[in-house]
Order: structure tokens, then sequence, then C-alpha cells
């Protein structure tokens, strides 16, 4: 939207108020000047789904409640995690215990967790966990299959939201029984 100065007037040029006493002529208005406000609000009222009303003088609030509410929805907000590494970042085994803690600074929806380990278990599984506040993320509790290392994902509880200011743990809860596995990193996609 361009400004549109008072009819007579060019560029930046401000309007001025009419005052009899003070023999000041007010500046006359170019119906561009009331139209193209107008419309602009409208069109975003229009573009975030609300129909416009002349008896609801909030729309364009809501509009830009709308589009703020939108944009921070694909804000990502990804937090990695490793285990079974030495001090040089070489694998080694894992073991059952919580790994990492953090105080989450936002809140997060988490979206998706992806895992990769560097040496398949032998003997049981490696399994391990994300919980905020003491409570797991998950329904079923993501893992990686004997001898294979195949990642089984698991399930995210439905509509899980972790909190702003929520301590979030991650702990591996379980290795295998004769080869622990070794290297886990993972990933939490979320969205703020």
């Amino acid at each position: 939207m361009k400004y549109i100065p008072p009819i007579g007037k060019t560029g930046d040029a401000p309007y001025v108020d009419g005052d009899p006493d003070l023999a000041i002529e007010g500046d006359a208005v170019s119906a561009r000047a009331w139209e193209h406000p107008m419309r602009e609000i409208d069109n975003v009222i229009k573009l975030t789904g609300l129909t416009p009303s002349e008896a609801d003088l909030t729309q364009l609030n809501q509009a830009l409640d709308l589009k703020i509410a939108a944009a921070s929805s694909l804000s990502p907000y990804d937090i990695p995690f490793n285990a079974g590494f030495d001090g040089d970042l070489v694998a080694e085994d894992l073991e059952v215990k919580t790994y990492s803690t953090m105080i989450i600074a936002r809140e997060i929806t988490p979206i998706d967790v992806i895992a990769k380990l560097e040496t398949a278990p032998v003997g049981s599984g490696v399994v391990f966990d994300l919980t905020a506040d003491g409570v797991s993320i998950f329904d079923a509790l993501p893992s990686f299959a004997v001898d294979t290392g195949n990642y089984l994902p698991g399930t995210l509880k439905a509509n899980v939201k972790i909190a702003k200011g929520a301590v979030l743990n991650f702990a591996v809860t379980g290795v295998g029984s004769t080869t622990a596995g070794a290297g886990l990193r993972i990933g939490l996609d979320g969205r703020s």
C-alpha cells in the first residue's frame, strides 16, 4: 500500500485539519486515500479465511493472530541427542541411564523422532525414551531390533506437547543382553 497525500499536495505531505478560528483550510481527502487501506485490510481478512463483516470490528486483529499462529506452527524446533560415544565421539557400549537433560525454552509439539545406531544389539533390543517432567512423550517406546539394529520408531502420544519450562530427559531404558549396542544418535523433530 502506498501513501496517498491530500488532494493538491505531493510526496509525503501530511494532512492538515481545518481550523476556522485560525483561518486554516483543511485538506481535501482523495477517495483513494480511503479506499486503498480498506481494500488492503479487507484482503488480509479474506486471505486468512474470515468473511469480512460490518458487525465485527475486530477482524483485522483476528486475521493477524491467525497469520502469526500459522507462521509459528511452521517454526522448526529440532533437538539432537547422543548416547554411547566417548569423548572423541567414537561409538561405545550403551548403558541403561539418562544421557541428557534440558529445560525447554518454548512450547514444542513433537512431530517425529529419528534415530540411528552404529552397532546393533544382540540378545535383546535397544530401547530409549524422552520424558517431559517425568512423563514419556510416547505411547510405544522407540527401539532397535535385536541383531539387525533396524529402527522401530515407536508411537508418539496423540496431541502431545512439551510445555515451556518442562524438563526434557533422554534416557536409554534397554540394551542388548549379549552385545549392548553402541553409538546412538536421535533427533526430535518438533514445531514451536
